[in-house]
């Protein structure tokens, strides 16, 4: 019996064992197709872009080009040129710029509404309401398929109106209102 190593032959001692920092490194995969630089184009063709320009279509030699030429080319039509889409790009960004500044102005003048309205109560946009006691009367017509009503407003009279629902019918006779006293409606 050799008496020189106590631990059973078959296992590897802890320091034998590879750490995982020692482990060798697995191989190095190869770089996607897609990250390889395209070839040059055998011939430039013109394609009209959906804005009506010619814009360039590249046409490659190898097999996958052949495969997908068409639906490359379709989308290169389907889409507009370099300079349109600039273009748009910078009418886009102006416009949100108006939008952003729109913004930034209403917000400034609700604080300013808020501060000068008295302490304790919120800044309430004004509204024009008809007066009290004020009468709708709807009457829905299956033959025609349409309401009818009237509005009677105490001292103002009664206005009468038609629509197809009855919610057009509301402000229809809220708009003749309006117009009987004199002022257009806001908001």
């Amino acid at each position: 019996m050799n008496t020189d190593n106590p631990k059973p032959a078959g296992k590897p001692t802890p320091a034998a064992r590879p750490t995982p920092s020692a482990r060798p490194a697995p191989a190095a995969r190869p770089a996607p197709a897609a990250n390889k630089p395209t070839p040059p184009p055998a011939r430039i063709e013109q394609v009209r872009a959906a804005c009506g320009h010619m814009t360039d279509f590249p046409v490659f030699d190898d097999r996958r080009d052949q495969r997908f030429r068409e639906q490359r080319r379709a989308k290169t039509a389907s889409r507009m040129c370099a300079d349109c889409r600039q273009k748009a790009e910078v009418e886009r960004n102006i416009q949100a710029e108006k939008m952003k500044e729109e913004k930034a102005r209403k917000k400034a003048e609700q604080a300013e509404a808020q501060a000068k309205a008295p302490q304790g109560q919120a800044a309430k946009p004004v509204q024009q309401r008809l007066p009290d006691g004020s009468v709708f009367h709807v009457v829905y017509d299956a033959a025609k398929t349409q309401w009818s009503g009237t509005l009677t407003v105490p001292e103002k009279g009664e206005f009468k109106a038609s629509a197809s629902g009855v919610f057009r019918l509301l402000e229809l006779l809220d708009r003749h209102y309006w117009q009987a006293v004199g002022r257009a409606k806001e908001g």
